[in-house]
């Protein structure tokens, strides 16, 4: 700012011998500003900050314009779906097509499980884009798989329990599917424990399941 006016006073001070030279100053400042730039690498280090940031989180984030081109995408989409060409409309894509039409919202891919968010990105009344977040839920729903396990099976003979064998009679019957129900006592089971002690009747529980498994 100082560079852009100084030639002004200067010449009514007579220090320009008459001459407008107000160029004179917009060089200079020009000139000052890009060596600030590249003293403070400023416009990098926002680029790079922000692009580290986005490479380094858990998320996959992949920004559309409004013909489905990608416009900026970060490492994890190359890493869950490796290269897609920037120049490909995403709803051509086999595994997008579904995700965009949100007929999808989960992936199985690679052994894990991806969750998937499409927003539309709107600047007021005005259609910009969209973007789409890539969630990592594997450790989520195998939490979830393990937490149901943990309710439907004995954690003893590992033998679904009542619950679970109600859930499976009730689908089988409404399938309309046939077959045999058994119901087995362990005879003198009782007498086990009593002579051999609860850890033995365990193990016999656990052999007479593994029988039936």
């Amino acid at each position: 700012i100082f560079f852009v006016w100084a030639p002004y006073p200067a010449k009514l001070v007579g220090l320009t011998g008459g001459y407008e030279i107000p160029g004179v100053g917009i060089a200079i400042a020009s000139i000052c500003f890009y060596m600030i730039l590249i003293r403070y690498g400023f416009l990098d280090s926002v680029t790079l900050a922000s692009e580290s940031a986005l490479d380094h989180g858990v998320d996959g984030i992949v920004v559309l314009g409004t013909d489905y081109m990608i416009q900026y995408h970060n490492k994890q989409l190359d890493d869950i779906f490796g290269d897609i060409p920037h120049d490909m409309d995403l709803r051509k894509h086999e595994e997008f097509t579904d995700i965009l039409s949100g007929k999808v919202a989960l992936l199985k891919k690679n052994n894990r499980i991806y969750e998937f968010n499409v927003e539309n990105l709107m600047d007021g009344a005005y259609q910009q884009g969209y973007m789409i977040w890539i969630h990592d839920s594997t450790e989520h729903y195998e939490t979830m798989r393990q937490i149901r396990e943990m309710a439907t099976r004995d954690p003893l003979t590992k033998l679904y329990n009542r619950v679970r064998y109600q859930e499976k009679i009730t689908t089988h019957l409404q399938a309309g599917r046939k077959g045999t129900f058994l119901m087995i006592d362990m005879d003198n089971f009782k007498q086990v424990n009593d002579k051999y002690g609860h850890q033995v009747g365990d193990e016999v529980l656990i052999a007479v399941a593994d029988v039936f498994n």
